[in-house]
C-alpha cells in the first residue's frame, strides 16, 4: 500500500504540472497574440509634427512656384470663362482679355488670388496628410490580402474628398479674385459671399 501510494504521489505532481503547463502556456500565448492583433487593428497612425511640417513646407513652396509661373495663364482662363458666361454667347479672344486685364489692373492683376492660394496650401496639405495617414491602415485592414494594394489609392481618394470639401471656400474666393468679381481680402470675401449667396455659396463648384 505504501509504495503504491508513494508512486501515485510522485506521479501526480508531475502529471499535474505537465497538465497545468500545457493548458496555461498555450492559451496565454494565443490570448496575447489575439490581443496584439486587435490592438494593431484599433491603432490609428497619425503623422508626426516633423512630417506635417515637411509636407506643409513642400506644398507651400510648390504652390508658390506654381502660382508665380502659371497664375497669369490661370487668371486669363478664368476671365475668359467669366466673360463667356456673362456676354450671352459672344466670347472675347485671349488677346483682348489679356489687354483688358492689364488696362484695368496692371501687371499685378495677373497674379490675383496668389495670396489666397498660398494660404489655402497650408491647411490643405496638413489635412490631406493627416487624413491619408489615419485612413490608410484602417482601410487596408478592411480589405482582403489580394486587394490590399488598393488601400493607398482609396485612402488618397478619401483624403482628397475631405480636403477639397473643407478648403473649397478658399478656392471659391481665389476663383472670384482671379475673375475680378471681388476686390476684398479673404475674410471680407468670405463674409460678402455669405451675405449675398448664403452659406451654399461657399461650396459652389464642389
Amino acid at each position: 500500500m505504501t509504495p503504491a501510494l508513494a508512486t501515485s504521489t510522485q506521479l501526480t505532481p508531475s502529471t499535474n504540472c505537465a497538465s497545468v503547463e500545457k493548458h496555461s502556456t498555450m492559451p496565454v500565448h494565443e490570448t496575447v497574440k489575439e490581443q496584439h492583433t486587435l490592438t494593431g487593428q484599433q491603432q490609428i497612425k497619425l503623422p508626426t509634427f516633423k512630417q506635417l511640417r515637411t509636407q506643409v513646407a513642400a506644398s507651400t513652396a510648390g504652390m508658390l512656384v506654381t502660382s508665380l509661373s502659371l497664375s497669369p495663364l490661370s487668371v486669363v482662363k478664368v476671365r475668359v470663362q467669366a466673360d463667356s458666361l456673362s456676354s450671352a454667347g459672344s466670347q472675347s479672344s485671349l488677346v483682348q482679355v489679356t489687354k483688358d486685364i492689364y488696362r484695368t489692373g496692371g501687371l499685378r492683376a495677373f497674379w490675383r488670388g496668389t495670396g489666397t492660394g498660398l494660404v489655402m496650401a497650408v491647411p490643405s496639405s496638413a489635412l490631406y496628410m493627416t487624413c491619408y495617414e489615419a485612413s490608410r491602415d484602417v482601410i487596408s485592414e478592411s480589405f482582403s490580402d489580394q486587394y490590399k494594394f488598393y488601400a493607398p489609392m482609396a485612402a488618397g481618394f478619401w483624403s482628397r474628398v475631405v480636403t477639397g470639401t473643407l478648403t473649397n471656400p478658399l478656392e471659391v474666393v481665389r476663383m472670384r479674385q482671379q475673375a475680378g468679381s471681388t476686390n476684398f481680402g479673404i475674410l471680407s470675401s468670405l463674409r460678402h459671399i455669405v451675405q449675398t449667396t448664403g452659406g451654399r455659396g461657399l461650396y459652389q463648384g464642389l
